[in-house]
């Protein structure tokens, strides 16, 4: 098959080199910029398009701006510029797309898909982005994961394995959960648990994590927090802090999105390539 890869970072770069290494046809446009061991081939944005079969767009494929998600690339390029070079008949796929782009494909005979929707996807990224932040608790706590005591606020699916990394470190782990049965479930697995509506309180914890997309944490709560807390948030917007809430606080609030493609870019190509190979063989394409 013939694929275009538009857009991204490392991620995508992995992507490219397994679909190669299958034999597939890869052509790549907005990768100017980049450096390291993986080839980079550039072309024009018509070339890199021409004869596709399937264009792969990045995760989120967009910018807060509207443009394509391209970090590495030296230009912007907007949607409706590769929609006019769009190959009629070409599939479309791409991380949390706007409805506006899936019909305007649509228009063109396009059939546009969002792999980020997948359940597949989404429980496989779940263990890159439980060891990211686990990475991110490593580097900016001035201690032992061992020596602290830890909060995991939310308990799906990386609330349940960042728990477990969490616990393999010797510190306790708390867990903070909404449903009965997840609680129910944690305190199974071994962990302390507290009930997340309504928070009571963070005191006693040198790092909390929090998964939950909702502002659950505001001043007070933050007030409540002993000195040189951490919070890692790893939850999607509008994240679970409320803004501004720990300014002149004290507490050090880091915002830690899409760590798969941060800590482990081949692992979460991987990732993709599986979603994209289910999601053609359910169209019926025959791809090996």
């Amino acid at each position: 098959m013939n694929f275009s890869i538009i857009g991204g970072d490392a991620r995508q770069l992995y992507l490219a080199s397994l679909l190669s290494n299958k034999g597939h046809r890869v052509r790549l446009w907005g990768f100017e910029g980049c450096e390291g061991p993986l080839p980079c081939p550039r072309f024009p944005l018509k070339d890199a398009l021409a004869d596709a079969d399937a264009v792969i767009l990045p995760y989120p494929a967009l910018t807060a701006s509207g443009q394509i998600n391209a970090p590495l690339a030296r230009s912007g390029i907007t949607p409706a510029a590769i929609l006019a070079d769009l190959p009629r008949g070409a599939a479309v796929f791409g991380g949390r797309l706007p409805e506006r782009f899936i019909s305007d494909c649509a228009a063109r005979g396009c059939e546009c898909s969002d792999y980020s929707l997948r359940e597949e996807l989404t429980v496989a990224n779940a263990v890159p982005s439980a060891e990211g932040a686990v990475q991110i608790a490593l580097s900016e706590l001035p201690c032992t994961l061992n020596s602290c005591r830890s909060l995991v606020i939310g308990y799906g699916r990386i609330g349940k394995l960042l728990s477990e990394l969490l616990s393999g470190f010797g510190g306790g782990v708390t867990v903070a959960a909404r449903k009965p049965s997840d609680l129910a479930l944690a305190r199974a697995r071994g962990f302390e648990t507290v009930c997340s509506e309504p928070l009571e309180g963070l005191k006693g914890f040198r790092v909390i994590f929090n998964t939950v997309p909702y502002p659950l944490i505001d001043r007070r709560l933050i007030d409540g927090c002993d000195g040189g807390t951490v919070i890692i948030d790893l939850a999607s917007d509008p994240g679970g802090i409320v803004p501004d809430a720990a300014v002149g606080s004290g507490v050090r609030v880091i915002r830690a999105l899409g760590l798969p493609g941060r800590f482990s870019p081949q692992t979460a190509a991987g990732i993709i390539l599986e979603t994209v190979e289910n999601m053609l063989r359910e169209r019926s394409v025959n791809i090996q």
